[in-house]
């Protein structure tokens, strides 16, 4: 059953923003290769290969109380990506997740409403 809630969690401080408009969970393989030239030719080898769960959350209007308080806790709170967090979606899963990017592009679309889109990383 929806919660229509979301839910970030780090230690004591708990912060619940507001139910993203396009939450999605993504599964992307990650491929690492090493290049080097040889007698005028690339050669690329296959280090590893690996997946990854991503959960993007998107806000096309956010508050800027609330995104003001989204910064502090991943910035301050959290120290960005260095501490995992445990994030529960709006159907109430919870998930372990490390910050990846978004609130650096952060935009404002009104006075005092921004454009987010959150990137998180499954552990």
């Amino acid at each position: 059953m929806a919660t229509a809630t979301i839910q970030f969690v780090y230690s004591v401080t708990t912060i619940n923003p507001p139910t993203p408009d396009y939450p999605k969970r993504v599964e992307d393989d990650l491929v690492q290769s090493v290049q080097r030239s040889m007698d005028g030719r690339v050669v690329s080898e296959l280090r590893s290969t690996t997946s990854i769960k991503t959960h993007v959350l998107k806000w096309e209007y956010m508050p800027d109380a609330d995104f003001a308080t989204l910064k502090t806790f991943w910035y301050t709170t959290v120290q960005g990506a260095k501490n995992a967090v445990t994030y529960t979606d709006e159907d109430a899963t919870a998930f372990t997740v490390r910050y990846l990017k978004g609130l650096e592009t952060a935009r404002e679309v009104d006075t005092d409403f921004w454009s987010v889109e959150l990137h998180l990383a499954e552990e």
